[in-house]
């Protein structure tokens, strides 16, 4: 008989939702400090794998307080 796939709690304090973006031809580093989720890997069918994460779009933080406040309007996140 198939077992349902094991599920894993995103740990968010051990863990990071990061990315880097360019302003005015400078790198900017940036993430989402608040984010949560399950993921489901079974081995045995790694395609029936799967990840369920919610991430709190005005969590966002970047090295730019003015890129910042930008990804947080309605032209990108509209957090």
């Amino acid at each position: 008989a198939w077992a349902e796939a094991p599920q894993f709690k995103i740990d968010a304090a051990n863990s990071s939702i990061a990315f880097i973006a360019t302003q005015n031809a400078a790198p900017a580093k940036g993430e989402f400090k608040i984010f949560g989720g399950i993921i489901r890997f079974d081995p045995v069918r790694p395609a029936e794998s799967s990840a369920d994460i919610a991430v709190d779009m005005a969590s966002v933080a970047t090295s730019y307080a003015e890129m910042t406040e930008g990804l947080k309007t309605d032209d990108w996140f509209n957090a």
